[in-house]
């Protein structure tokens, strides 16, 4: 198995670094740079909804920040089961999908 394990921490500051966007503004009003310097090295475990907030901040869907996030556990070969709750983008596409049959 030939993949890339990185943090949900290492993948939002290439996110951010890449929109050329910095700690500052992205931890507006939403947290101090420390912390959001120890997540994004994998040192911090954050609560979902403050990322979802870091996220707004630097202007990334979820849905996207997930595709790239799982774009990190695809093997190589891609023999892995796309059907799985493996992904979180998954999560997040079958989650929406409950919602809009709930209305």
């Amino acid at each position: 198995m030939l993949y890339e394990n990185k943090s949900y921490g290492e993948v939002f500051k290439e996110m951010r670094i890449n929109k050329g966007i910095s700690e500052k503004e992205a931890c507006a009003e939403v947290c101090n740079r420390s912390t959001l310097r120890c997540f994004e090295v994998g040192g911090n475990v954050i609560r979902f909804h403050t990322f979802i907030k870091l996220l707004k901040n630097i202007d990334v869907p979820a849905e996207e920040y997930f595709d790239v996030f799982d774009s990190y556990k695809i093997e190589k070969n891609n023999d892995l089961d796309h059907n799985s709750l493996t992904y979180p983008s998954e999560i997040v596409r079958r989650a929406k999908d409950l919602q809009l049959h709930k209305e």
